[in-house]
C-alpha cells in the first residue's frame, strides 16, 4: 500500500528508516537499518527517528554544502546580459548603410 510506505535516509552514510519496503518486512514497523544490518525496529516513527539522529551524530556525517539557487531577480540580469551580449556581438548587421539625405 502506497500508504503505508516509508522511507527515510541518508545514501552517504547507508543509514534509513524504512517501513513496507523491499528490504524490510510490511508488519507495520519502523526499521533502522544501517548498512544492510537492522539497528532497531519501533511501532511509532518518532523513537526509529530518534535512533536515526543518534547514529548520525555518532557517525559525525555532515551534510555537503549546497549550492543557493539563483534568485529570479539575478537569473533575469543574467538573461539580459546575454541578449545585450547577443546584440552588440551582431550590432555589425543592424547598422544604417545610409540613403539620401544621410
Amino acid at each position: 500500500m502506497p500508504d503505508r510506505f516509508y522511507r527515510q535516509q541518508i545514501p552517504d552514510i547507508k543509514l534509513s528508516i524504512e517501513r513496507a519496503t523491499e528490504s524490510v518486512p510490511d508488519d507495520n514497523k519502523f526499521y533502522v537499518i544501517q548498512d544492510g544490518q537492522t539497528l532497531g525496529s519501533f511501532r511509532s516513527l518518532k523513537p526509529a527517528q530518534q535512533l536515526f539522529r543518534q547514529v548520525v551524530a555518532d557517525s559525525g556525517y555532515t551534510p555537503k554544502p549546497q549550492e543557493s539557487p539563483k534568485t529570479v531577480a539575478e537569473m533575469v540580469t543574467e538573461r539580459y546580459m546575454e541578449a545585450k551580449d547577443a546584440y552588440w556581438s551582431n550590432s555589425h548587421r543592424y547598422r544604417g548603410r545610409g540613403g539620401k539625405g544621410r
